[in-house]
């Protein structure tokens, strides 16, 4: 309720003028039918008295705001109260808490929001379900392989090389060499062997052919024989041994076939045997009818022994003579044709050779020939008999056989 202007009590002869409700602007006061000036007005309004027009009362917002503010405080103290209590150790303990500021002096509320509910773990929200990945079937069941036992190897066991049976020899020691004879055979000596195979038979015309129609070899250096003008190309000497190949090309047919040509220690193991004590391949002294060598049908007549006919003037057939294999089954060790060797030869190397796998000396001049020949004579083709001959040498009586390490 306004309080009356103290400066009105200068003016208790002026009218007293009543106003009820808001008035804006200015007041005109009248006496009559006359209108006051500006002046006056403004005068009359400072000096006339303004009797007090009663109101209703309004609740005031500032007691409004301290009943809320009690409230929040009661609630606040109900909730500090439980807070205290035993009850709070039943309830998870980040419930979260309302907390109210009270104000000093601003009549705004101010309420703090709620927490985020915090778990007692933290809870992690299920990821996004990745889908199982498409199984892809296998094209084809693979089965576990059977298991074959293999049989123990031993004499007489073998293995096939591109349509090639191949004899096993069984490693251990045997004696090289003689004691007696010529100079490039001596001293007879003890040699230990790996394991090895080695061709049942000397490399025929078919078999070094399948080589040459594949571009692994080259063609023989000559397609005749003694005596034999078309003998490579036809079939009738098919299983022949082939001729007119060279120590190059021996290596380069065993290598197609992923093969070796045989060092000269088994060479002779194959045709002697462990003891050292065979002369040939066979047991016993010399019997012309289980070897092809220079017989009496032989057209070297200075080789020949005309007291022995063996079947064949020429060449033979590879595996014509069962009588003469040797002990690990292995035909024409002695005899039909000279063999190629991997060995460089030296008249003197068994004086300095390893006794354990000996590959022959470093270097040389000639590769080693083994096994005599169906022109020579019966010396020739002892299993401890050995040559010389250039490598590049091509010759109807020169062939060969491969070999090839058991154990690789």
């Amino acid at each position: 309720m306004e309080k009356p202007d103290p400066k009105s009590s200068e003016s208790s002869k002026s009218p007293s003028i009543h106003i009820e409700g808001n008035v804006q602007g200015n007041v005109i006061i009248g006496d009559g039918n006359r209108v006051k000036s500006d002046s006056e007005k403004n005068t009359a309004r400072k000096t006339i008295p303004r009797k007090a027009i009663p109101r209703k009362k309004k609740r005031s917002r500032r007691a409004d705001t301290a009943i809320v503010v009690a409230i929040i405080g009661a609630i606040a103290t109900v909730i500090a109260a439980f807070f205290n209590s035993s009850l709070l150790s039943k309830w998870v303990e980040s419930t979260p808490t309302l907390t109210a500021v009270i104000p000093t002096s601003a009549p705004t509320l101010t309420e703090t929001p709620a927490p985020t509910k915090t778990p007692l773990s933290t809870e992690t929200s299920a990821p996004t379900q990745t889908p199982e990945p498409t199984l892809t079937p296998a094209a084809t069941e693979t089965l576990a392989p059977t298991i074959t036992l293999m049989p123990t190897l031993g004499v007489g066991s073998s293995i096939e090389s591109r349509g090639v049976t191949m004899m096993y020899v069984p490693a251990g020691n045997f004696v090289m060499g003689n004691g007696s004879g010529r100079e490039e055979v001596k001293p007879a000596h003890t040699v230990y062997l790996g394991a090895f195979y080695m061709d049942q038979y000397e490399v025929t015309n078919a078999a070094y052919k399948r080589c040459v129609d594949s571009n692994g070899c080259g063609a023989p250096q000559s397609k005749g024989s003694f005596n034999i003008p078309s003998y490579y190309e036809n079939s009738i000497y098919a299983d022949y041994p082939v001729l007119f190949v060279s120590w190059p090309q021996a290596k380069q047919y065993c290598e197609w076939r992923g093969m070796r040509l045989p060092t000269e220690a088994e060479w002779e193991k194959a045709a002697r045997g462990e003891t050292g004590n065979r002369t040939y391949p066979w047991k016993g002294a010399f019997d012309g009818t289980k070897l092809n060598f220079c017989d009496k049908n032989c057209p070297v007549s200075k080789e020949a022994d005309k007291n022995v006919d063996d079947g064949y003037a020429n060449i033979a057939p590879v595996g014509s003579y069962e009588e003469g294999k040797s002990p690990y089954g292995i035909y024409d060790l002695a005899g039909n044709v000279w063999e190629w060797i991997a060995d460089w030869y030296d008249a003197k190397y068994y004086f300095t050779s390893p006794v354990e796998n000996p590959l022959g000396p470093n270097a040389g001049q000639d590769r080693v020939l083994r096994g005599g020949a169906w022109n020579t004579n019966k010396n020739e083709t002892q299993s401890f008999y050995r040559i010389g001959k250039n490598p590049l040498t091509a010759y109807y009586d020169i062939g060969f056989r491969c070999a090839a390490d058991a154990n690789p």
